[in-house]
């Protein structure tokens, strides 16, 4: 049997950029965690009490703690809702050695989780960059699919994500492929998607992840292209908001 390349040594060292962070919670909000086979991964959710959640899968290089400056902007999106920002395996607080196979079964794991004391309906999933494939690989991981889903500066061309890791000439095999190819997943889900990309985005082809809001499709599509912004600085373009917002308040009416 040929061995995966996404299970490799040298594919890890070339994709996971783990750094600690040894934050604790702000005011509204609390660490959680999740025993997992080899790991203990860390949660920070924010507004915990609120009725509907959104669970991030945060960009390669991040934690749960880059996103507290932001949490403001996040719970008082659609009139207020429950923010949980994920971490990956040696992430900030979690421990273990990431790999790419780990975190798609972590991340399936962490939606079952947050969402098992929760009705259907009232949890929808974000995923940024490398957090995108965590999400659309999520989507089917919990009783009931999420409420909708949010794809911000992700991908959708695995040959392209290969490629990007420098590794020289490298196959994908039919059972990767078939494993790790997100576009039929995005393709397949009924409920409303959301991808937001810069149109200067230097690491991912804005191509790249408008692909996921293209083509035939079991639920409502929206792309958002924002002007003038990259891969790292999306979230200060007023437009990125603003698209999460009205996104959003859609989704759950007040």
């Amino acid at each position: 049997m040929t061995s995966s390349v996404f299970a490799s040594d040298r594919f890890a060292r070339s994709l996971f950029f783990p750094g600690p962070d040894p934050s604790r919670p702000p005011p509204g909000a609390d660490d959680r965690w999740l025993e997992v086979d080899g790991a203990r991964l860390r949660v920070r959710v924010h507004h915990g009490e609120r009725a509907r959640l959104l669970v991030c899968f945060p960009g390669n290089g991040e934690h749960a703690g880059s996103y507290d400056d932001l949490a403001d902007r996040f719970t008082a999106l659609a009139g207020g809702i429950a923010v949980a920002f994920c971490e990956y395996r040696g992430y900030g607080q979690s421990t273990g050695t990431p790999t790419y196979p780990d975190l798609i079964a972590d991340a399936r794991r962490l939606v079952a989780w947050l969402a098992a004391d929760r009705p259907a309906g009232a949890v929808a999933l974000y995923g940024r960059s490398l957090g995108s494939q965590a999400a659309l690989h999520a989507l089917d991981a919990a009783a009931a699919p999420p409420a909708a889903l949010i794809i911000d500066s992700g991908f959708s061309d695995l040959d392209a994500f290969v490629a990007r890791r420098g590794l020289g000439s490298v196959h994908i095999g039919d059972r990767d492929r078939a494993r790790y190819q997100v576009l039929a997943r995005a393709r397949a889900f009924a409920g409303p998607l959301l991808v937001v990309h810069g149109e200067a985005d230097e690491v991912i082809d804005p191509d790249d992840g408008a692909a996921l809001a293209s083509g035939p499709a079991a639920g409502p599509r929206r792309l958002v292209r924002v002007p003038g912004h990259g891969h790292n600085d999306l979230f200060a373009a007023p437009a990125h908001g603003r698209a999460l917002d009205e996104f959003l308040r859609q989704v759950w009416p007040a």
